[in-house]
């Protein structure tokens, strides 16, 4: 009888910790370590000169379903440069080619006070996003984070010359991260 309750105790602890261990792996939980502050960085080889976008700004298009990681850089006063790379808000990772399905990147030169704004690779643009990682890493309130990272690639031209980028653009090695929250759900 002793052996019997020691077989049938052993029996609901192993069971029991089974249970546990998996609805540990089927419910995620956020990364605690990750700071809930929205903003990100951008960093790529444009034309062969390496440049960095460190306070990109997140912007979140509810209508469109997607959200814009928007990096940019004065190069001298009243010219800054803009990368900008857009995705869905929906989660997912893998490689998306540009212009499609929600998944874009942009290259743009703007000069303050001639209304004179570029957006480069118009033409014969090609480019790739791999999404290499979107999670949730918190919630405050109702409001849930998300961290994203990934790399691109972006070449094309443009139908006038710039007297720095010239009318090519190549874009290589980026890689892009950043965390923002869904105001959709």
């Amino acid at each position: 009888m002793r052996n019997l309750k020691r077989t049938y105790l052993f029996t609901v602890i192993l069971i029991a910790s089974l249970l546990l261990s998996c609805s540990k792996e089927n419910d995620p939980k956020p990364d605690d370590n990750i700071p809930l502050e929205v903003g990100g960085s951008i960093t790529a080889v444009v034309n062969g000169e390496k440049k960095s976008f460190p306070n990109a700004v997140i912007t979140e298009y509810p209508r469109t379903g997607q959200f814009e990681i928007i990096g940019g850089i004065n190069m001298e006063e009243g010219r800054r440069e803009r990368v900008t790379i857009r995705l869905p808000l929906a989660p997912a990772t893998g490689t998306f080619e540009h212009g499609s399905n929600g998944y874009y990147i942009g290259y743009a030169i703007r000069k303050w006070g001639t209304g004179d704004l570029r957006n480069f690779a118009r033409l014969d643009a090609t480019g790739e996003i791999n999404v290499t990682e979107f999670k949730v890493i918190g919630t405050d309130g109702e409001d849930t984070y998300y961290s994203v990272k990934g790399r691109f690639n972006r070449t094309g031209r443009d139908i006038q010359e710039d007297p720095i980028l010239g009318t090519t653009l190549d874009v290589r090695d980026g890689e892009f991260e950043a965390i923002f929250y869904n105001t959709l759900e």
